[in-house]
């Protein structure tokens, strides 16, 4: 029994920008499809070269384009709890958890719960050796220890 070709026709494209406007990856797009992911990005590579030689956005492009669709909505949607909201007479406060979240995505060197302090030393001549001497006597003390 001979393999199916994969084709991007019509319906196979609505439906990977659909699975696109839900965050899948090609690889879970194409593990949908049932074919492998080198597959699909080789379709997808061999009908941007058709859609440049057009004039015309390619699917791959269009797949992008609906990924960040969704990212954009939930960005905003994270930003408004994040800063407190009106809808109609109601008033929605800001919410800590959204903003500490916002504030350590956005501005991970300023806020992360890790500060990272590096301080580069320049040294014109290393510093001379350093001999340390430890003295015992016969009961095993050292010079600095108390004596009977």
């Amino acid at each position: 029994m001979k393999k199916r070709e994969f084709e991007l026709d019509e319906q196979t494209v609505k439906a990977l920008l659909q699975l696109a406007l839900f965050g899948h990856t090609l690889a879970e797009s194409a593990k949908f499809f049932g074919i492998s992911e080198s597959t699909l990005k080789r379709r997808l590579h061999g009908e941007e070269e058709i859609a440049a030689k057009e004039g015309t956005e390619s699917v791959l492009t269009a797949l992008k384009n609906a990924r960040e669709l969704p990212d954009a909505q939930v960005t905003e949607s994270l930003f408004r709890r994040a800063t407190g909201f009106k809808i109609g007479k109601n008033f929605y406060p800001p919410d800590t958890t959204a903003a500490i979240f916002w504030l350590k995505n956005r501005r991970p060197d300023k806020w992360r719960d890790v500060q990272r302090n590096e301080m580069a030393v320049e040294v014109e001549k290393a510093p001379p050796p350093l001999k340390i001497v430890i003295e015992k006597d016969r009961k095993g003390k050292t010079n600095n220890e108390d004596r009977d």
